[in-house]
């Protein structure tokens, strides 16, 4: 992407500089320019980031460490966002909120960012306050992403011990 996000920091400082603290995002942009700027944005509202420079470098940082969320631009070199976005989707199952950005601000991009699975879509440049009012309704809406204990229902040992199949069989169905 050439792109670079412009923004107006003297007017769109965050309310609370702290109000990610604790969280941890990935940034999957190509443009190292792009890449400083929203780290800085993320960082100055107390947000730890990782870097990635293409969907595929994405998908192996994901394979090892979860995040709070995926800001994701679309055109990229080797892997783009949308075809990033549907392998996290449809082969990994991963729910982490994905906030698509693009410099091509289309006509029906969005509703394709959705189709995908993207959770959100902001054009470039963008202004800091709608980023960080954008990404603090991503998160709040935000699956848990702890898988919730499963609760035992029966214990079916005993039935196993008896080494009747047929009857096993017959009893659970």
């Amino acid at each position: 992407t050439t792109a670079i996000i412009g923004a107006q920091p003297q007017k769109s400082q965050p309310q609370n500089q702290h109000q990610f603290a604790g969280k941890h995002f990935l940034v999957v942009e190509d443009n190292p320019i792009n890449q400083q700027l929203i780290e800085y944005v993320i960082k100055k509202a107390g947000a730890d980031v990782t870097l990635a420079g293409h969907g595929g470098e994405a998908i192996e940082i994901l394979k090892k460490q979860t995040f709070d969320l995926i800001i994701m631009d679309l055109q990229m070199p080797v892997m783009d966002g949308y075809e990033t976005t549907k392998h996290l989707r449809t082969t990994m199952k991963l729910r982490t909120p994905i906030l698509a950005m693009t410099a091509n601000a289309l006509k029906g991009e969005q509703v394709r960012c959705l189709e995908v699975g993207m959770d959100g879509y902001m054009s470039k440049p963008f202004e800091f306050r709608d980023f960080y009012s954008r990404v603090t309704a991503l998160l709040e809406k935000a699956p848990d992403p702890q898988p919730q204990p499963v609760e035992t229902l029966f214990n079916l040992s005993l039935l196993e011990e008896i080494g009747d199949r047929d009857y096993v069989r017959d009893t659970l169905t």
